[in-house]
């Protein structure tokens, strides 16, 4: 009997190790700065970075909620027309692609359309088996990111909890241009 309750405890511990997110209350987060809704497995922690672009801080603005050895991140960037006038859309999102799979395997890459605005996928791979699935959308001079960080196996982008995280997304109001 004591072998048969060692077991099932182990059983539920590795369960319930694995079940993770799934485990978590999912709820949808908006942000009203940011004009955007997504579904979180739990309550975000929100704050702001100083990034470095082409020589000038800007301010990019970040939700985010770790669950079971995996994060879970949309960041948002408003870039200053100057910086962009001269790039398509498509071209800003090569560039955020790039900057961000640097150092890192480029597993797959996409382009779709999310809302109405153009937006690319893409999974990367770093050491130790850490796998980043990201999907970066360009709404006029800002650009979204929902990102997944995992080192699980299974962590990749066809993993449900990620699916149901990017797919999520959505822009409510027009971006600013």
């Amino acid at each position: 009997m004591r072998l048969v309750a060692s077991l099932y405890l182990s059983f539920m511990m590795v369960f319930a190790a694995a079940t993770g997110a799934a485990a978590q209350t999912w709820s949808e987060y908006r942000s009203t700065e940011g004009r955007y809704r997504i579904e979180m497995p739990g309550t975000p922690e929100v704050s702001t970075e100083k990034v470095e672009v082409n020589g000038r801080e800007l301010p990019l603005m970040e939700a985010l909620v770790e669950v079971a050895g995996t994060v879970y991140l949309v960041t948002y960037i408003d870039y200053p027309s100057e910086e962009i006038s001269s790039l398509t859309a498509l071209k800003m999102l090569e560039n955020a692609r790039d900057g961000a799979a640097r150092r890192s395997k480029l597993m797959s890459d996409r382009f779709l359309m999310v809302g109405g605005y153009p937006a690319r996928e893409y999974v990367a791979e770093r050491d130790q088996g850490m796998v980043f699935v990201t999907r970066s959308v360009m709404a006029g001079a800002r650009l979204h990111q929902m990102i997944v960080v995992s080192v699980t196996p299974g962590g990749g982008a066809d993993n449900p909890l990620t699916r149901r995280f990017i797919d999520s997304f959505a822009i409510v109001a027009a971006p600013p241009q």
